[in-house]
């Protein structure tokens, strides 16, 4: 009898385990399934490892520049820090570039920026290297209203940091290109400020150039890209992420942020670049083509796959390859040309 009930009670307990095994299972897959942090988080780990290859001059460009870093910029949101990148013998007088680093909306780090930011420190322009808060955490526009927060500090203490903002540039890549891109729509087009609800607070005309990397500028475009399963899952899961709801591309926010439906005329000059394989070229070359029909000055480069082969997503940071070396070169004769 005392073992038969030993029995019935062991039996009980487990098949009550093996429903809370069960219930964490579907638990877990529910939240799979019903939010982009599972995969969000994935794709932030991934983004970790940094895509800078370096040139081999860059041992001799660290020794021509000068750091500070993490300064916090006093952003009401997380993240709120900025490295700035110095030529050594800088002066008041010295062009500024500001810089939004990629990872999907959900991952990066300025820190992934720095090689690019002493390569273009050491030919003679300051580069003010942000951090901002990513997705899911932190959702559209927060990066946006960062950038404005990031130079309205860097404005606030000219004097501190001895740079003046009379020549200044606006750069990103991959996301960082989109949230670049749009900050700069903001400034050069009251209407599309209202469109934004984010009010312009620069001078346009101190704005010299944008400089946009394997970015991405036709939102909507994003849940419809015909590419791999991987690539389309990943297109899904940063939209969500970022825009906050798994059926993003109906919201109006997605032609919002779609910066080739809003540049204007008054566009600053623009160097775009993208790779040719698993990233944005088509987008990169209808932006160039809208700016273009405007009038806006425009450096489009993009490369032959049967010259240069396959070029992937943030191919520039690679500055040992013939396309990373020309892009580098392109970038720094179009910062010469428009200051």
């Amino acid at each position: 009898m005392k073992k038969q009930k030993a029995k019935g009670v062991l039996k009980k307990r487990i098949i009550i385990a093996l429903l809370i095994i069960l219930g964490l299972i579907l638990l877990g897959l529910s939240y799979w399934f019903l939010s982009p942090n599972p995969k969000a988080f994935i794709i932030k780990k991934v983004f970790e490892k940094g895509l800078m290859f370096q040139s081999d001059n860059y041992e001799n460009a660290l020794k021509e520049t000068k750091i500070i870093e993490d300064i916090d910029y006093h952003s009401k949101f997380p993240d709120g820090t900025l490295d700035i990148i110095y030529p050594k013998n800088h002066t008041k007088e010295t062009p500024v570039i500001f810089w939004m680093h990629g990872g999907g909306f959900v991952g990066g780090d300025k820190s992934q920026i720095t090689g690019y930011a002493v390569e273009l420190a050491a030919r003679g322009y300051a580069v003010v290297n942000i951090n901002y808060a990513l997705a899911p955490k932190r959702k559209y526009p927060t990066p946006v209203l960062q950038l404005g927060e990031a130079y309205t500090y860097i404005k606030n203490n000219e004097e501190k940091y001895n740079l003046k903002l009379n020549t200044i540039y606006f750069a990103g890549d991959s996301a960082g290109a989109q949230i670049s891109g749009q900050f700069v729509t903001i400034q050069t087009s009251s209407q599309y400020a209202k469109l934004t609800k984010i009010d312009a607070i620069i001078n346009p005309s101190t704005i010299k150039g944008v400089l946009l990397y394997c970015g991405p500028y036709n939102m909507p475009a994003l849940a419809k890209m015909e590419t791999s399963k991987q690539i389309q899952d990943f297109m899904r899961t940063t939209g969500w992420a970022y825009f906050g709801t798994k059926n993003f591309e109906t919201l109006p926010e997605m032609n919002i942020s779609s910066i080739s439906k809003h540049v204007t005329k008054d566009y600053p000059p623009t160097f775009i670049t993208d790779g040719n394989t698993a990233s944005f070229e088509d987008q990169g070359k209808e932006l160039f083509s809208t700016l273009q029909s405007k009038n806006v000055a425009v450096d489009g480069l993009f490369f032959d796959k049967s010259i240069f082969g396959e070029l992937a997503h943030e191919f520039q940071f690679n500055m040992n390859t013939p396309a990373g070396k020309e892009t580098f070169d392109k970038t720094i004769q179009f910062l010469n040309k428009n200051k």
